[in-house]
């Protein structure tokens, strides 16, 4: 429904909205209206006594949540309002005095549609229209009975299959009708939503036990466009109830009070809503950093359909012992007796709507459960995020790794998520444990002479994360234990450094470790180094060459697959685009054997990635010679799959080829190809070939002392220019940012012992490839020159691949000419440099 105020409320959620539909409606006449209760006055002193109340202001803000939801349904143009919804909407005095000034003015409009419109508008400047006697159960109950006879719908967004059906069913197309939009959706699963403690889906409506904002929308994830240099997701907007004359009459009714309202008490603000912005916010705590529908979207999206069913069958058994299984029966209109059989039958949707009925802290702990016992299989390197932002707020996301799942986000959310942690250890008035006194302490001199509530300010300026974890919490075991409660993992049991670990990847702080093949590289050549100092036996001294060897196969197998992906693949148009998987992909090596195939059958590279130290040392000079023997004309990017700003303005494109070398600077060229060669060299080194033989061939003459320092060498300087170049993947850490008065950026980056510097802004347009991340993959040896060199996010993956392989489909749309102006709106070049 169209309310007279416009203002918004937080999270987006309109608190008296604008432009809003309401459910549609039915029309027997019922006695209940007469029957509300009276408060005193519909003053805006009686609101804000009324929300002093905790349970008459979760009335409030818990209608004005069902309100959105309802707001956001699809209906068809004969539904009617049943009196199961309309009999608990309650109203005020004020709004039942409107119903009878509308009802009087135009008595062929249905009582239940009058009354529902009014409690769908909220309120107006002259008074609050719903009453706290608004029974929100049967409410509920009765928005349960019309979503399972599909008489009120809503989009199933998760998962793909909303995507698929329409892609079958209506082609192409960027908005669908009513008729339309209804016969598609009681093709799919219920959609799932929650707005406030109310959640809709398979399930009914049914009041969860944490608040929320994944609200409902009619405006759906569609599809890729035609454009191929646009990996945005674009959307289509589904519609409920045609333009007139096919209206429903509740919506025809719903106008009429719309317009009866803004007639009457339009022309004024209306002195009530901030009231309930302030109530909204206390009530849901919009505030804190938990990021619920992050949360739920990687979980959903992360997990397979048995992955799920462990994580809900565990937040059942926790939910049970928590409140009973009358309790959990009853709310969810399901006996539950058997968490493995109840969930054993569910599907996604069913899944989906079960977790949200349980707060965070649950869903946390089921997930870190399930990964802890192999439920959840991470590989080492692996990282499960969403598969997209379907609420928007995408400042934060949850990810899922090897120490269960997690919260992170963009700029400083994980600066104030430390803060917050650090103040719910500190200044918990509820324990008389830790007090700021403590953390001025821990701080030391800098926070000596501050105010208790800016200590925390002082607290996390100064050193890493890791500093602070070790300075400010784990020193205490009341400080670990309350950590461990605001970040809903259990510590107990662990040493130092496996809290350590475990803060630090549940606050967001850390990153999934890259292999580290040259780490283990310089502990083995140090141990051989001390094993020939001592003079120990040859036996001794063979053990450590192994090892030295074997981690020296893996840097090399890893830093071929990754230069030769580096420098040959299409970043710009590939699936993830300037995205770095860590795991193998010997497949790339096929680009050597194609353009610079082995002369001898002993330097050819097997595919499965099966390779010995001669093929992997003379692979990186086949590529260099590969990538040589290639002409760049041969591998311009067509004009299509160039972006538009440099297509119309005379910004030049970073990756004007689909071959990534011959965008590098002429320099960088030289550079590369060089350092190709001189891995190859240093592989097949007389010297550090008879130190590896030495370890596998036992009638070999053995090194000398001389040799093996000799070879020590040159392995450490094959590390160094791994390292180096960065042809062995780095992860770069964002050190600095320096933005002067003109708005020009210096982020500097540091690995180990190399730093790189971007700037900002540039004239050349390289998008999609990372710029202002905290961490990153970055290839020094690679300059683009004006964008710097080649870098990329780490990749994050998102549950079962097979299944979302091939969505979002690309396809053109038709258009109107109408909107083209307002589709490029925001396409300057400006935008698109920065």
């Amino acid at each position: 429904m169209r309310n007279v105020d416009t203002r918004e409320g937080p999270e987006g959620l309109k608190l008296l909205g604008s432009d809003r539909k309401h459910v549609q409606g039915g029309y027997k006449v019922t006695e209940t209206y007469g029957q509300d209760s009276e408060p005193a006055t519909d003053s805006v002193a009686s609101l804000a006594a009324q929300l002093a109340d905790p349970t008459l202001r979760r009335v409030f803000v818990e209608a004005l949540a069902i309100h959105s939801l309802l707001s956001e349904c699809v209906i068809d143009r004969s539904y009617t309002i049943p009196d199961t919804l309309a009999a608990p909407a309650r109203l005020s005095p004020f709004g039942r005095t409107m119903f009878d000034e509308i009802r009087a003015k135009n008595q062929r409009l249905k009582p239940n549609d009058v009354k529902f419109s009014i409690f769908m508008g909220f309120g107006c400047p002259e008074g609050i229209l719903i009453d706290p006697s608004t029974d929100l159960a049967a409410l509920r109950s009765g928005i349960t009975t019309e979503i399972s006879k599909q008489r009120v719908l809503f989009p199933y967004i998760f998962g793909r299959e909303l995507h698929d059906r329409t892609a079958a069913r209506f082609p192409e197309k960027r908005e669908l009708s009513a008729s339309q939009t209804i016969d598609l959706l009681k093709e799919l699963p219920v959609g799932v939503f929650q707005a406030g403690y109310t959640t809709v889906g398979p399930f009914g409506c049914i009041e969860s036990l944490q608040a929320r904002t994944l609200e409902a929308t009619l405006s759906v994830p569609g599809y890729y466009c035609s454009d191929e240099t646009c990996e945005e997701v674009h959307r289509i907007k589904l519609n409920t109830s045609d333009t007139p004359p096919r209206l429903a009459p509740a919506n025809k009714t719903g106008d009429y009070v719309t317009a009866y309202l803004a007639d009457k008490y339009g022309g004024s603000e209306d002195p009530h809503a901030r009231l309930i912005s302030e109530a909204f916010l206390a009530e849901y705590q919009v505030y804190n950093l938990e990021a619920s529908e992050a949360i739920i979207e990687t979980v959903v999206d992360g997990l397979n359909l048995d992955e799920l069913r462990a994580v809900a069958e565990v937040a059942l058994k926790e939910g049970l012992k928590a409140h009973g299984a009358k309790s959990l029966s009853l709310r969810l209109g399901s006996v539950v007796n058997n968490p493995a059989a109840f969930v054993a039958g569910l599907s996604t949707p069913h899944l989906i709507q079960l977790l949200l009925i349980f707060p965070d802290a649950f869903i946390i702990h089921a997930v870190d459960a399930c990964v802890s016992d192999g439920t959840i299989a991470i590989s080492e390197h692996e990282v499960r995020v969403r598969r997209i932002d379907r609420f928007g707020g995408n400042t934060a996301w949850a990810e899922i790794g090897r120490r269960g799942i997690r919260v992170t986000g963009k700029g400083d959310f994980v600066a104030n998520r430390l803060m917050e942690m650090l103040r719910s250890i500190y200044y918990d008035k509820s324990s008389a444990s830790l007090t700021p006194e403590d953390l001025a302490y821990l701080v030391g001199p800098s926070a000596s002479n501050v105010e208790e509530d800016y200590i925390l300010d002082y607290a996390v300026r100064g050193g890493s994360p890791e500093e602070l974890l070790r300075n400010l919490v784990l020193g205490s075991r009341a400080a670990v234990h309350k950590a461990g409660d605001y970040l809903h993992v259990s510590l107990e049991g662990m040493e130092k450094d496996e809290m350590l670990e475990t803060l630090l990847w549940k606050l967001g702080a850390s990153t999934i470790a890259l292999q580290d093949d040259l780490g283990r590289m310089k502990k083995y050549e140090e141990a051989l180094s001390a094993r020939i100092s001592e003079g120990a036996s040859q036996d001794a001294i063979r053990a450590e060459i192994s090892n030295l060897f074997a981690s020296l196969e893996g840097a090399l197998r890893v830093s071929l697959e990754f230069c030769t992906w580096t420098l040959t693949n299409d970043h710009f148009l590939d699936d993830l685009a300037f995205v770095y998987d860590p795991q193998p992909r010997p497949g790339v090596l096929a680009f050597i054997e194609k353009y610079s195939p082995a002369t001898d059958n002993r330097f050819q590279l097997d595919l499965t990635g099966k390779n010995t130290l001669s093929a992997l040392g003379a692979g990186f000079s086949r590529l260099a010679k590969a990538i040589d023997r290639l002409a760049p004309d041969e591998y311009l990017r067509p004009t299509s799959q160039i972006p538009a700003v440099c297509r119309e303005t005379n910004h030049p494109f970073a990756f004007p080829h689909t071959i990534p070398f011959f965008d590098l600077s002429t320099a960088s060229k030289r550079l590369v190809l060089d350092s190709l060669n001189s891995v190859s060299r240093l592989v097949q080194d007389e010297v550090v070939l008879k130190v590896r033989n030495a370890t596998i061939h036992g009638d070999t003459e053995f090194p000398s002392v001389g040799e093996l320092g000799l070879g020590l060498e040159k392995l450490a300087e094959l590390r160094h220019l791994l390292s180096r170049s960065g042809f062995y993947p780095t992860l770069f850490k964002r050190a600095e940012t320096v933005v002067d008065e003109l708005g020009r950026a210096v982020y500097s980056f540091h690995a180990a012992d190399t730093t790189i510097v971007l700037n900002r802004p540039s004239w050349a347009i390289a998008p999609k490839m990372p710029n202002t991340s905290r961490r990153m993959i970055a290839v020094p040896a690679c300059d683009t020159m004006a964008s710097g060199p080649l870098r990329f996010s780490l990749h994050g993956r998102m549950g079962d691949e097979p299944y979302w392989k091939g969505w979002p489909k690309r396809w053109s749309v038709k258009r109107e000419y109408g909107n083209l102006a307002h589709d490029a709106q925001g396409q300057m070049p400006n935008e698109a440099v920065g």
